[in-house]
């Protein structure tokens, strides 16, 4: 197209200079030449081109249930104890202090000893820690209900607070489940499984209260 245009205007140019009813000649003369080119021009083939099929979403593997199933039910563990622990700790007569430190306990144990749960699950396997940290929650938990002191409570929100890594355990054991593109999706349903136990925990505890 530019090599074109430059042939016509020069053509133009020089008939212009042989005068007016020259140079009229000349662009009538190639205003059709013009027209056929255009015509004979090929389309481009990406314009012929159907779009492709956009592909079928993969499903999760099975075994990403059980794991999510895991993390609901301690998370729901943890749902009740919010809810019940303050009244738990007023009927043992502990202070407005002491109760926060039974809440923020499980953060604290959570924040130190996650790392160090992680890293035993790479060696043992995700399962089997898996599989521990739920017993540990549920002997945690009843720690917390047989305690007679408000002291013996902190101690099981403590423990408590080991065994919650079975979130970022999951978190990881989805993902070596799962292909590089499906690890999003893996990880957020155990996200929202997690948020989903925090929600219907205090539920419960409301009901049982």
């Amino acid at each position: 197209w530019p090599l074109l245009i430059l042939a016509v205007l020069s053509e133009s140019a020089v008939a212009y200079r042989g005068g007016p009813s020259a140079f009229a000649r000349s662009v009538s003369h190639r205003q059709p030449s013009l027209s056929r080119f255009a015509a004979r021009a090929p389309v481009p083939a990406c314009a012929a081109t159907p779009p492709p099929e956009a592909a079928k979403p993969e499903r999760l593997p099975a075994a990403v249930l059980p794991i999510t199933l895991t993390v609901f039910a301690q998370m729901i563990g943890e749902g009740l104890a919010l809810t019940s622990l303050p009244l738990h700790m007023k009927s043992l007569g502990a202070s407005t202090v002491m109760s926060g430190v039974a809440v923020s306990g499980f953060s604290l144990s959570s924040l130190i000893f996650t790392p160090v749960v992680v890293r035993i699950s790479n060696r043992v396997g995700r399962y089997k820690v898996l599989r521990v940290c739920l017993l540990g929650c549920a002997l945690a938990q009843l720690l917390i209900v047989q305690a007679s002191t408000p002291g013996g409570v902190v101690v099981g929100r403590l423990v408590s607070g080991i065994f919650a890594a079975s979130v970022p355990v999951a978190q990881a054991a989805v993902t070596d489940l799962v292909s590089p593109a499906q690890s999003a999706l893996a990880l957020s349903r155990v996200s929202a499984v997690s948020q989903l136990g925090v929600v219907v925990g205090p539920a419960f505890g409301a009901l049982a209260i």
